[in-house]
C-alpha cells in the first residue's frame, strides 16, 4: 500500500482519505485503524478491569442486561451496549450474527451449514455460535457463499 502524508498548516485535525480501485480487507483494516476502531475494550472479571485487544475477542454476547466479551477462553463483563460495540467493532473482522451476538470471523475455524436455514460457527479456540436465520443472508454475502 502506498502512503503519502501532506502537511496543511491551519487544519483543525488530522484527516485521512483512502483512494482505491476496490475495497479489500487490507483497505478495510487500514480504514478501521485510522478511524480508531481498534481501541481497547474495558472488561471486568473477578473485581479487576482488563484492557482487551479487540483482535483477541472471539465473541461478544448479550445476556439479559449484561454484555460479555469472550477472549482467550475467559469471559469479561463490558459496560458498553451491544449496539455501541457493533458500531465500534463491525468491519473487516467482526459481524453481527444474531440479535444478541457479534462474532470475530478471524477466529472462526469452520462453518457447519447442515442445519436448514442456519449456520453454526466453530471457533479456533473451541466453542461455537449459531447465526440466526435473520443474519444468514448477510453472512453468506460477506463470506462470498
Amino acid at each position: 500500500m502506498e502512503v503519502e502524508i501532506k502537511l496543511q498548516p491551519g487544519l483543525a485535525g488530522p484527516r485521512a482519505v483512502i483512494y482505491c480501485g476496490e475495497i479489500t480487507p487490507e483497505v478495510e483494516a487500514a480504514a478501521a485503524r485510522l478511524a480508531g476502531a481498534t481501541r481497547r475494550l474495558a472488561g471486568r472479571r473477578e473485581g479487576r478491569v482488563y484492557l482487551l485487544d479487540p483482535e483477541e475477542v472471539t465473541l461478544v454476547t448479550a445476556e439479559g442486561q449484561q454484555v460479555y466479551a469472550l477472549c482467550q477462553g475467559e469471559r469479561y463483563l463490558l459496560k458498553a451496549r451491544l449496539y455501541e460495540l457493533e458500531a465500534q467493532l463491525t468491519g473487516s473482522r467482526f459481524a453481527r450474527i444474531s440479535h444478541s451476538e457479534i462474532a470475530n470471523f478471524d477466529w472462526v475455524e469452520s462453518l457447519d451449514m447442515s442445519t436448514a436455514g442456519t449456520i453454526h460457527l466453530r471457533f479456533k479456540r473451541g466453542g461455537g455460535a449459531f447465526v440466526s436465520r435473520r443474519y444468514v443472508a448477510r453472512i453468506k454475502e460477506r463470506l462470498g457463499l
